[in-house]
């Protein structure tokens, strides 16, 4: 009985061993992928295969009379506004060449 209360105190000691390692395994996993997307949330993607140009917004504007004009009331109207937004993209040859010789590699 003593031998198998001996052992009993050891299995529960490697069991608790088993689970602290496992346990500091997965916090440290954890703390890698937080570290990696605090980096990337602050670095952001740094080798882009196309460049963002230019950014053109364009608007126009309309206004309708909303009654008959009335003597006084010479403002009152519609307005219809759109805006158009236009971005333009380029490819970055560096990084096609790039991709070729890996690819050729």
């Amino acid at each position: 009985m003593i031998s198998n209360e001996i052992w009993y105190k050891r299995n529960n000691k490697q069991q608790f061993f088993h689970i602290g390692i496992l346990l500091f395994i997965i916090i440290m996993v954890i703390f890698a992928v937080c570290l990696v997307s605090i980096k990337y949330d602050v670095e952001g993607e740094t080798n882009m295969p196309y460049i963002l140009s230019k950014i053109a917004i364009i608007s126009s504007s309309q206004g309708n009379d909303k009654e008959e004009k009335v003597e006084g009331n010479q403002w009152n109207f519609a307005i219809d506004q759109d805006n158009d937004i236009y971005l333009y993209v380029e490819k970055k040859i560096q990084n096609i060449r790039k991709m070729k010789k890996t690819k050729i590699l």
